[in-house]
């Protein structure tokens, strides 16, 4: 389990440029393609010549509209031939996916529903997933991740509760600081 960003970001630096070709392949000698290696770089590392021949511009990411209300990251812009296991592997720099489902947005897309192991993170992961280039364009298909921290009825419950119990505490403080002051004077 990671516990700062810069080991996740170390991560990210291990994996990008790993070549991702099959064993008995990687043995034959042959040198490995670029096309052959697994990308990991933040959007804003992509090459701006890159981004205009994929038709690419940078984006905002979409707020959840339509979607279960629920303490999840929301994942946008992976290709179809993802399932479960490549996003299961962007996401185990970060320590990994408690549980993930994908969701019909629209007739012919879908996002998913991302859970972390440790929830508390999930926040700063989507902030450092979102408009992130992932993949290795051969194995795993190369895409731009949207992610979006949704937070969910029972998280906002829950955080308002606690901001509550917060300022109950803070008000009783100042009342019995008060009450001892006067009874000093």
């Amino acid at each position: 389990v990671l516990q700062t960003e810069e080991e996740a970001q170390e991560v990210a630096r291990t994996l990008h440029g790993v070549d991702m070709r099959p064993r008995d392949e990687r043995g034959d000698g042959r040198p490995c393609r670029e096309e052959d290696r697994f990308w990991a770089r933040p959007f804003e590392e992509v090459p701006e010549d890159l981004l205009r021949a994929l038709g690419l511009e940078p984006s905002t990411p979409k707020a959840p509209q339509g979607l279960p209300d629920e303490h999840c990251i929301v994942v946008r812009g992976f290709p179809v031939s993802w399932g479960a296991p490549q996003v299961r592997c962007t996401f185990m720099a970060f320590g990994g996916v408690d549980s993930l489902r994908f969701v019909r947005e629209g007739p012919d897309s879908r996002v998913c529903l991302v859970q972390l192991k440790e929830t508390e993170k999930m926040g700063k992961v989507a902030e450092q997933l979102n408009d992130t280039w992932v993949g290795d364009g051969d194995i795993i298909e190369e895409c731009r991740l949207s992610c979006v921290h949704n937070l969910g009825a029972a998280e906002r419950q829950r955080l308002a509760e606690l901001a509550a119990a917060r300022e109950a505490e803070d008000k009783r403080r100042r009342e019995a600081e008060a009450a001892r002051i006067v009874a000093e004077a």
